[in-house]
C-alpha cells in the first residue's frame, strides 16, 4: 500500500514524462479562380507556405490547390480570395530614350519631358538624351500585349494582377529591335530607379521568330504611379545607351466608366 507521500511522488514522476510531439494538422484547399490567372496566384502563395507546404495549379488551369497546415491555409485563403478580384483596367506608358556621351552645340531638341530628364541625368553619366519612341497602352489585368513601338522597336508582355500594395508585374516583358531600326548598342540590361542602384543582367543576342534582336526579356515589377528606368548598354563606360522608361497607372474614374459603356 502506498503512503500519501509516496503517492504524491508517483504523480510527480508521471507528470514529468514528456508527451510525444503532435504533428501539425495538414489540410488541402482548392480555390477556383474566376478572374485572375491561377499561376499568378500560385506565385503569390508560395512564399507564405510552411516548409512542408505546397501549391500548384490544377490540370484545369483554373484551380489553385494548396496542401499545408490548417493554420497556414486559414491565413492564405482570404488573401487568395482578395487576389481574385474582377480585372481592373491598367495603363502602361513605355518610352525609349537614347543617351549619348557626346555634347552638341547648340544643344539638340531632346523631346524628353523635364520630369524624366532630371532623374536620367542624376542616374547616368551622359550629356545628351533624345526621346526616340513613346506610347501609352490601355489594357487590363491578365491581357497580353504585342505592340510595334515606332519603326525600330517592338514590345511584348502580359499584364499581371494588381496587388493590395499597388504592385504590378509585367510577365515576360520583352523589348526587340526591328531589322529596319536605327542601330542600338549591344545590350546589357541594367535596371535603375530614383530609389535603387542599377543591377546587372546577362547580355543577349537572341532573336525572336520574326528575326528581331531581343534586347531585354525579363519579368518586370512596377509600383503603380512610380517610374522605373531600365538601362541597355554594352558596358559601364559605353558612349551610348538605351533607356526604357516604364510607368503603370490606373486610368481616371471617368475613363473606366466610358470603357465599361
Amino acid at each position: 500500500m502506498l503512503s500519501g507521500s509516496g503517492t504524491a511522488a508517483l504523480y510527480a514522476q508521471a507528470a514529468a514524462v514528456p508527451e510525444p510531439p503532435t504533428e501539425p494538422v495538414m489540410a488541402i484547399h482548392a480555390y477556383r479562380m474566376e478572374n485572375q490567372q491561377a499561376q499568378d496566384a500560385v506565385e503569390l502563395v508560395r512564399p507564405l507556405l510552411s516548409s512542408s507546404g505546397k501549391a500548384d495549379v490544377h490540370s484545369d488551369l483554373k484551380t489553385v490547390v494548396i496542401r499545408d497546415t490548417l493554420a497556414r491555409i486559414q491565413r492564405i485563403a482570404p488573401m487568395l480570395a482578395r487576389f481574385d478580384h474582377p480585372r481592373q483596367p491598367v495603363e502602361v506608358e513605355i518610352q525609349i530614350v537614347r543617351a549619348t556621351s557626346e555634347s552638341f552645340s547648340p544643344p539638340i531638341q531632346t523631346q524628353v519631358p523635364e520630369e524624366m530628364l532630371a532623374p536620367l541625368r542624376k542616374l547616368l553619366p551622359y550629356h545628351a538624351y533624345r526621346l526616340i519612341a513613346r506610347t501609352r497602352l490601355s489594357s487590363s489585368e491578365g491581357e497580353h500585349l504585342d505592340y510595334q513601338l515606332g519603326e525600330s522597336f517592338g514590345v511584348n508582355f502580359r499584364i499581371g494582377t494588381l496587388t493590395e500594395d499597388d504592385r504590378l508585374k509585367l510577365h515576360g516583358f520583352r523589348i526587340v529591335r526591328g531589322l529596319r531600326g536605327e542601330a542600338a548598342p549591344s545590350a546589357e540590361p541594367r535596371a535603375a530607379s530614383p530609389t535603387a542602384s542599377p543591377r546587372r543582367a546577362t547580355p543577349t543576342t537572341r532573336q525572336d521568330d520574326l528575326g528581331r534582336e531581343i534586347l531585354l526579356h525579363s519579368n518586370v515589377n512596377l509600383r503603380m504611379g512610380q517610374t522605373l528606368y531600365l538601362g541597355l548598354a554594352a558596358s559601364e563606360d559605353s558612349p551610348e545607351a538605351l533607356m526604357v522608361v516604364l510607368t503603370a497607372v490606373s486610368p481616371p474614374q471617368e475613363s473606366r466608366t466610358l470603357r465599361a459603356e
